[in-house]
């Protein structure tokens, strides 16, 4: 019992939080098993973390705010104890932990599961058998006094898709599991952001969809409990709270004079609580007049996050177009304020574009004609990305093609407004063709190579170039990671409205 109780402490010191808990006061029985706390820390920010270009030299390279991280990194770690320490195979991860390696006279283990991979991977694949083998790992000479490969594993993964990719996330865990799992001791896992982010995931529990975001040289703390249960303690330096967020129950948008339906989800994984749970809600319309309010119970036994708490329906009678309502919640746990928050309703005037799409790999510029015949490409899902669907691993040049119909009420609707095309984010640079036209680009084709990968896109039209059928042809242009129009809206309408919507000025 004095073991598990030192252990303990020493890890609550390291993220900054006092332990002073009188003998006697374990509420856990003498004979349960001793846990474990998982510590992981993304490596420092790189040149390639700053431009968007992921080359090997560039993620070899720290940025001037990566070398003040690699240079502060005993201090940072000075009041943690870890038992063992396991490393990524890659240059960035080494030379991010080597500083404290030195300092303490320590020696990492280099693990090739924990190495960067598959930041496309959204966990809907069961694992592969089996994953490729790619190169051997090597150390530097001047590392070889703080780093050793671990002898089963001297070669790096490879995987080449999400089954394999999911397999990797998977094994990163098991092996954590099978060498330190309720032993009562520290890890500390120096990794990467999608890769920590979906170890996270499965230590948790739950889907390795990459839900969180670890910050470069940022630590974040989970611990096994006696029934072998991982919680989230601390997370990017901070201490862990949880976080929900509303949404609509059947994807559609609010539209005036219909009930609309929310759904509530935890943000990360909802929390075990043997006590009832309140929702208090209150909506305001647009110029923050009172409409309704309502309360909500219910009970949790710890949602993983993919499924919604409750679902709620919202009144909307007297809602305009354009108009934006405010819903304000407060979530208790028993008595106890989880989270307050606002949420925003948008009742759209423009049209959405989102849903199937034609896709196809490669790059020929008559293929943004109208008259071009597209029905022999693939079916993609917009917003969400090729890697999703269509062009799973693929980087390069890509166009998807959309035909589509204005209705007259829309068109009654926006009047002679300014409109515009916009779509939430596209990986990494694009031209966009509406009726053949070039009416926008964002960031720059290779070998120029400007990402532009999360930048909203907002391109005003001329309302004169559409017709009775309209036709959008994109040029997508990714290099690494994921590809395409992964983040919505995709919509036509209101130049105003979707600027503000996307926050474009």
């Amino acid at each position: 019992m004095k073991k598990l109780f030192a252990s303990r402490v020493l890890a609550c010191l390291c993220v900054g939080i006092t332990l002073a808990l009188p003998m006697g006061a374990f509420s856990v029985a003498d004979n349960a098993p001793p846990g474990l706390d998982v510590y992981i820390l993304r490596h420092a920010e790189t040149m390639g973390n700053v431009t968007g270009n992921y080359s090997e030299e560039n993620q070899k390279t720290f940025s001037p705010k990566g070398l003040e991280q690699v240079a502060g990194i005993v201090e940072k770690l000075k009041d943690c104890h870890f038992d063992h320490i396991v490393v990524s195979p890659t240059y960035r991860t080494r030379q991010t932990i080597l500083p404290y390696l030195r300092e303490h006279g320590l020696t990492a283990e280099i693990w090739p599961e924990i190495e960067e991979c598959c930041c496309d991977v959204r966990g809907n694949s069961l694992p592969a058998p089996d994953i490729p083998l790619g190169e051997p790992v090597v150390i530097e000479d001047d590392e070889t006094l703080y780093f050793r490969v671990r002898e089963d594993a001297p070669m790096r993964f490879a995987p080449r898709s999400e089954e394999e990719g999911v397999a990797q996330m998977f094994r990163a865990r098991d092996q954590i599991l099978k060498r330190f799992g309720q032993s009562g001791q520290s890890v500390l896992v120096v990794s990467h952001s999608c890769t920590g982010s979906r170890i996270m995931e499965t230590l948790l529990g739950v889907k390795p969809s990459g839900r969180f975001a670890p910050g470069n040289a940022a630590l974040i703390h989970l611990q096994q409990e006696p029934d072998g249960t991982f919680q989230l303690l601390r997370f990017n330096d901070q201490p862990f709270e949880q976080r929900y967020y509303w949404k609509s129950a059947d994807g559609r948008d609010a539209v005036p004079e219909q009930a609309f339906r929310l759904a509530l989800f935890p943000r990360y994984f909802a929390q075990k609580s043997e006590d009832a749970y309140r929702v208090n809600w209150r909506l305001l319309d647009s110029k923050r007049r009172f409409v309704a309010e309502g309360q909500e119970l219910f009970r949790s036994t710890g949602s993983s996050g993919d499924a919604a708490i409750l679902s709620v329906e919202i009144p909307t009678r007297g809602a305009e177009h354009g108009e934006t309502w405010t819903l304000n919640t407060m979530l208790y746990s028993g008595e106890s304020l989880l989270h307050s928050w606002s949420h925003d309703i948008l009742f759209p005037s423009f049209a959405s574009l989102a849903g199937p799409w034609k896709i196809r790999a490669g790059d020929e510029t008559y293929w943004a004609a109208v008259a071009f015949d597209d029905s022999d490409w693939a079916v993609t899902m917009v917003p969400g990305g090729w890697e999703a669907d269509a062009l799973p691993g693929y980087d390069g040049t890509a166009w998807y093609r959309l035909s589509f119909v204005v209705s007259d009420r829309d068109r009654a609707r926006w009047g002679d407004q300014p409109l515009a095309i916009a779509f939430g984010a596209i990986d990494d640079a694009d031209e966009t063709f509406l009726n053949g036209e070039l009416i926008g680009q964002s960031g720059l084709f290779p070998p120029e190579k400007v990402t532009a990968w999360d930048r909203p896109r907002v391109y005003v039209i001329d309302s004169a170039i559409l017709a009775e059928r309209n036709t959008l042809a994109i040029r997508v242009s990714d290099w690494e990671g994921g590809g395409g129009i992964w983040r919505g809206p995709v919509a036509l309408g209101p130049a105003r409205e979707l600027k503000r919507i996307l926050g474009v000025e």
